[in-house]
């Protein structure tokens, strides 16, 4: 459309930090905390990259405490729109790696759905069965929270994506988990 292709020419003519930041936090949909984008681009100026997309009126903070929101969906998608298809599920496993990884074991369970989300968006380009357990346990993890909000619709879907991760002999490997 007119605007997704204009909306993406105003993001191709930003700083590479800016294109960067953007295209993964359209990763997380319509809002994103910076925090997270922070602890995901370590390498990266993120706040002034935000501070950018702020001033060119693509991003708008929805509150003091760096949570912010994409100004139109479009901008969103077409930020999404510049990750190549093919790349797409290792951009969403990358960003669940350095959230495991970078943030504390009380800030995985505060975000514990986002967490998850993005592995199942790259659950494909799991490499090993110890990792593809990891997954299965924060499935379990998130089917559990999910249950305990009585959002039993997210919880099937997570224990559904944590079942498909266990390897064949789940019941005897994994009794566990499965």
């Amino acid at each position: 459309s007119n605007v997704m292709d204009l909306m993406t020419h105003r993001i191709q003519r930003l700083s590479f930090d800016v294109q960067t930041a953007l295209m993964t936090a359209s990763c997380f949909g319509a809002e994103f905390d910076e925090y997270l984008l922070t602890e995901i681009l370590s390498e990266m100026d993120v706040s002034s990259a935000v501070d950018e997309a702020v001033e060119n009126g693509l991003v708008v903070e929805v509150d003091g405490g760096g949570f912010c929101r994409f100004a139109h969906d479009r901008v969103q998608q077409a930020a999404y729109s510049l990750l190549p298809h093919k790349e797409k599920a290792g951009v969403h496993l990358d960003i669940a790696r350095k959230l495991r990884t970078n943030l504390s074991e009380g800030d995985i369970e505060m975000h514990l759905y986002l967490v998850v989300d993005q592995m199942g968006r790259g659950s494909s380009l799991l490499e090993n069965q110890d990792e593809k357990d990891e997954f299965a346990t924060l499935c379990l993890r998130a089917g559990q929270k999910a249950t305990r909000c009585s959002d039993f619709k997210a919880a099937t879907k997570y224990f559904t994506l944590g079942i498909e991760s266990l390897s064949e002999r789940k019941w005897r490997d994994q009794y566990y988990l499965s």
